[in-house]
């Protein structure tokens, strides 16, 4: 008899010892069937395990499938995970695992045909000749697959610049060497372009996997992964937790980017969970982006990463020049500035493409009352109502309630109700109305929600079918539609006027990547972005193209403040349904905090958090700053000391390396 232990998808930061009874091989990575409490769970066998003495140990049931579903190498990245980000391994294994291997069943499975649907617009494979610079950093990219060590290298190379085919040529290298490969991409909206080129380049060796999947498709990639028929996955960022035997290379596209972490438990990065694989596998990865993050930057500037530069298109297009609109200097009430209507009228009569981005969706932001000044909100969060005019319905972006539009004020009683702000659906609105024999198409989660609408708009662009296409941040990046020579950023304030010190690095971000979508052909492009902020950094170094600029403006401040790169941040949220009793609980817990002496750190707070209610629950922020991540540790292991001594219903959630600040 031999002892074990078991993660178990539970909330609780610990392993499960259980006996192992003869005939039974239970291996390190083994899925085993178990009983727990009153249930019979599944879990994962995370290591052997000594006695524990007089204590009863409950014997495993049985162990499926016939070899481990993780690695050992797998396994230690798993406890990393759980470890750096404070969060139960049990939830770490199971974001990990598709869905269907978790559930115990008898009945055999069909094997399930690859059903992957692909408009045949994007199964091509164009191979360019490379310019000096791609050239050359697919050289060296191509010496380090050769050389198989571990290193990361930051792959800075503006829109258009080629990135992806460098991607393609380093799979090719590294398939010959008999090895496999991860390629993440932020969101499913940039999977199906992408997807085409590497299918059309790798055919049946390519799996893909995100959430947008069903499970059992989910686990029939997942098998073809871990059987070898497939070497080249595709996906969001838990398919870093691919089951490769034999790892060549990781590449994190448009690294830069805020969905690679997760919201909720286990809230990991994928990115530097990708970095961290790499390193245990001991393979390159490759972090692409045309705006990397500050934190890439700041590590390829101090020699943690290495630096690649792409400055040009291999197809000789340039930039497109960026002209600034100030709205102050426009009509007021005005949506669409002259400027950016006459650039789309010219844009029809030459039979070009028009991509304009707002990152609002809906047709008004709210409705307010204009004699007593009530405006709706959720009576689930602490935010306003967004108006949907196609719905008829006032909608939470958040909890997604909603509610029919009031005909008079629920406070006064007066019909002067009225929607106000701009979504996406009052821009496409606007535009037919300016362009009656325009076709326009709207992408953002509203048009999305059914299966195959988000591929078919994509399809609509490539093939020139759609002349003018409004969108939220799916359109932003990974697109290249060579017949777009206008872009439109309309209210480019908006990511700047958030509580939140990443504000100007996600503005300039947007406007660049957005900018990047317009004359990727032989057409030069214009870009026209309308803001009330012209002379805020990040919009004119955007205007610019210029990274550099950006990123010399906005480190003072994050140095002055020790914010990231110059320090590290846990942000601690303390959350329940009743508000005065979070708010004692977050004082509470800030005092207990404040008398522990770890130099150098610092604990800000507490405060009600910028978005102090959300689905019913109020919430409360708490934020850990060091330079010294041990100290960051060593903090959020007293927070879990001090959790226990906080009222029942009151829940406190541990952030590492938070991104979104809300």
């Amino acid at each position: 008899m031999e002892y074990v232990e078991i993660a178990i998808p539970v909330p609780l930061k610990r392993t499960f010892t259980y006996s192992v009874p003869d005939g039974v091989e239970a291996r390190v990575g083994s899925l085993a069937v178990l009983p727990f409490g009153h249930r019979t769970m599944t879990g994962i066998v995370m290591g052997a395990s000594s006695s524990r003495g007089n204590v009863k140990i409950k014997n495993i049931i049985e162990v499926l499938h016939s070899a481990p579903v993780f690695s050992q190498k797998m396994v230690d990245l798993l406890k990393w995970i759980a470890d750096y980000y404070c969060a139960p391994i049990g939830e770490v294994c199971k974001a990990a695992l598709p869905l269907e291997f978790s559930r115990r069943t008898k009945k055999k499975r069909e094997v399930m045909p690859k059903d992957t649907i692909i408009d045949d617009v994007f199964l091509s494979a164009p191979e360019f000749k490379l310019k000096d610079s791609q050239a050359k950093a697919y050289e060296t990219l191509k010496s380090e697959v050769r050389s198989q060590k571990f290193g990361t290298t930051l792959l800075h190379g503006i829109t258009g610049s080629g990135k992806t085919e460098v991607y393609l040529r380093l799979f090719e290298d590294v398939l010959k060497t008999g090895k496999e490969a991860i390629f993440l991409v932020p969101e499913i909206g940039l999977t199906p372009q992408v997807l085409g080129r590497l299918t059309a380049r790798f055919g049946d060796l390519i799996a893909i996997s995100h959430s947008g999947l069903t499970p059992a498709k989910r686990a029939y990639e997942w098998k073809r992964m871990q059987d070898g028929s497939a070497k080249i996955v595709i996906g969001t960022r838990s398919a870093i937790f691919a089951p490769f035997k034999n790892l060549g290379i990781i590449v994190v596209d448009e690294e830069h980017d805020s969905s690679y972490k997760q919201d909720e438990s286990p809230r990991y990065n994928g990115r530097d969970v990708a970095v961290m694989r790499a390193k245990m596998e001991n393979i390159p990865c490759v972090l692409g982006s045309a705006t990397p993050s500050i934190e890439s930057f700041a590590n390829a500037k101090n020699g943690k990463y290495h630096y690649l530069h792409l400055p040009d298109r291999p197809t000789g297009a340039l930039l497109p020049d960026v002209d600034v609109v100030d709205m102050r200097e426009v009509n007021a009430g005005s949506v669409l500035s002259p400027q950016l209507i006459g650039a789309i009228g010219e844009a029809l009569t030459r039979k070009e493409q028009t991509m304009l981005f707002l990152n609002k969706r809906g047709f008004a932001s709210f409705i307010l009352c204009q004699e007593c000044g009530h405006t709706y909100t959720c009576p689930n969060c602490n935010i306003t109502l967004t108006y949907h005019k196609h719905e008829n319905t006032l909608l939470c972006h958040y909890c997604d309630y909603k509610t029919p539009p009031p005909q008079k004020c629920e406070k006064c009683g007066s019909s002067r109700v009225i929607p106000l702000g701009t979504g996406t659906e009052k821009i496409e609105t606007e535009l037919k109305n300016y362009f009656p024999k325009a076709k326009v198409e709207r992408l953002d989660r509203d048009t999305t929600t059914k299966v195959g609408v988000r591929p078919k708009i994509l399809s609509n662009m490539k093939q020139g079918s759609t002349d003018i296409l409004i969108g939220t941040q799916m359109i932003t990046k990974g697109h290249d539609f060579p017949n777009v020579t206008l872009v439109g950023v309309i209210d480019a304030d908006m990511s700047l006027n958030f509580p939140d010190f990443r504000a100007p690095e996600r503005t300039f971000q947007l406007v660049t990547q957005v900018a990047g979508r317009s004359g990727r052909a032989n057409r030069k492009g214009t870009v026209i972005v309308q803001t009330f902020m012209p002379e805020h950094y990040a919009i004119a170094a955007a205007q610019t193209h210029d990274f550099f600029r950006f990123f010399d403006e906005e480190m003072p401040a994050r140095r002055e403040l020790g914010y990231p790169p110059f320090g590290r941040l846990a942000l601690i949220r303390i959350q329940g349904l009743k508000e005065k009793m979070v708010e004692t609980s977050a004082k509470d817990l800030f005092r207990k905090l404040s008398t522990i002496n770890y130099k150098p750190l610092t604990v800000l707070g507490p405060a009600p958090a910028p978005l102090a209610k959300v689905r019913g629950k109020f919430r409360w922020h708490i934020l850990i700053r060091s330079g010294d991540i041990k100290a960051v540790r060593q903090m959020i292991d007293r927070v879990a000391e001090c959790e226990s001594g906080l009222p029942k219903g009151i829940k406190v959630i541990v952030d590492v390396d938070p991104i979104n600040m809300l």
